[in-house]
């Protein structure tokens, strides 16, 4: 005896065993309403679910001063994802790091050592990049005038970029 199945939705007769519905709209009418599984979407919570939601996070107790100390402490200094090897962002420039050094590695390059672009291209001031990330050493060699763009560039892949600029010839 074969067993002959029927269409989920409006119960004709199926040609094909394989199938569930008879026809596309078929299907689209089976997940009107609550059976489809997006039917949540777009809808409001009751007044009355929500205040069990607000209820149940007030319960939830807030972590000790101790708990809080080893959460910071599990995130200072090399254990940071941002440790860079104690190369602070901030740190101090020689004195001897000022405007009119700035300017005379700008007129001695005239355009960024990276992508060629001038300030009147960028229409920007190019900046002075330290070559080796030393903010203290302020030699001529060790300073380079890039774009805006390839200076926050320089700033990912230290490495690379240092090695990139320490290779360049840099008309002196």
């Amino acid at each position: 005896m074969k067993l002959r199945k029927k269409c989920k939705w409006c119960g004709t007769r199926l040609v094909l065993q394989q199938k569930i519905y008879c026809s596309k709209k078929c299907y689209g009418l089976s997940y009107r309403g609550e059976k489809n599984p997006r039917y949540r979407l777009g809808k409001k919570h009751t007044f009355k679910t929500r205040n069990k939601m607000h209820e149940s996070g007030l319960k939830r107790k807030p972590p000790t001063i101790e708990t809080r100390k080893k959460l910071s402490e599990g995130k200072k200094g090399k254990k940071n994802h941002f440790w860079q090897g104690g190369t602070g962002i901030y740190t101090k420039y020689g004195s001897d790091f000022s405007y009119s050094l700035k300017q005379a590695i700008r007129e001695r390059d005239k355009c960024c050592q990276i992508c060629d672009c001038t300030e009147q291209k960028s229409k920007r001031e190019l900046a002075v990049h330290h070559i080796d990330y030393d903010k203290q050493k302020n030699s001529h060699e060790n300073l380079v005038a890039l774009c805006f763009s390839c200076h926050n560039l320089t700033g990912l892949v230290r490495v690379y970029w240092g090695n990139q600029l320490q290779n360049r010839e840099v008309g002196i």
